[in-house]
């Protein structure tokens, strides 16, 4: 999904569950679905560099689980690094597959790469425009009771900026999911909508 706000041009993805039937060590010889994951991820990263997208944020479950063999972490780490090397801003919020955490790489000392592996928010200037993104990894530990207590430590109040946008993989009251589009409403794990500050994606000036 792209988004323009004053003239900013943001790529957004998630799920992209990375390394999911991917052939590491195959013991018999099938069709899998590993690689048409991968061409997709390439897909998109390939879109935002012609597109000219000023940053991108991956909301969740990049890896399809949290123990990931050596070889799929390396694949996926240098195709996020070589994008990078475009000088557009690559923003990636755990999800709860990855269990709250990515594993860990020397390739995340790139600027460009940033990973909300806690409660936090990061500043970007995009032509002449502040923008402050908030986010915090995948919280399964009553979030509903929690969230404001978790935003806090984000920091958000206390940056001045002129678009403000909240990253997270979370269930939100309202939001629809599957093809029988279930509806989330209330429970220890979805977030009322009442409770995210109205701020958020709102130019101020």
């Amino acid at each position: 999904m792209a988004s323009q706000s004053s003239n900013i041009r943001m790529i957004l993805l998630a799920d992209t569950h990375l390394g999911f039937d991917y052939p590491v060590r195959p013991r018999i010889q099938r069709r899998r679905r590993g690689f048409d994951f991968f061409d997709n991820f390439k897909r998109v990263l390939r879109h935002a560099i012609e597109s000219q997208a000023d940053f991108v944020i991956h909301g969740g479950d990049f890896f399809f689980r949290s123990k990931i063999p050596p070889k799929i972490v390396d694949l996926a780490y240098q195709m996020l690094f070589d994008f990078s090397e475009n000088d557009i801003p690559f923003i990636i919020v755990p999800g709860n597959h990855e269990r709250s955490r990515l594993p860990d790489s020397i390739l995340f000392a790139h600027p460009h790469i940033h990973i909300f592996d806690e409660p936090k928010t990061l500043q970007l200037k995009i032509k002449n425009t502040q923008v402050a993104i908030s986010g915090f990894p995948f919280e399964r530990n009553n979030i509903r009771d929690r969230f404001h207590e978790i935003l806090k430590a984000a920091k958000a109040e206390n940056i001045s900026s002129d678009i403000r946008l909240l990253c997270m993989h979370q269930a939100i009251e309202g939001s629809r999911v599957g093809p029988a589009d279930y509806t989330f409403r209330y429970g220890r794990d979805v977030i009322r909508m009442k409770d995210i500050p109205t701020d958020f994606y709102r130019d101020r000036r």
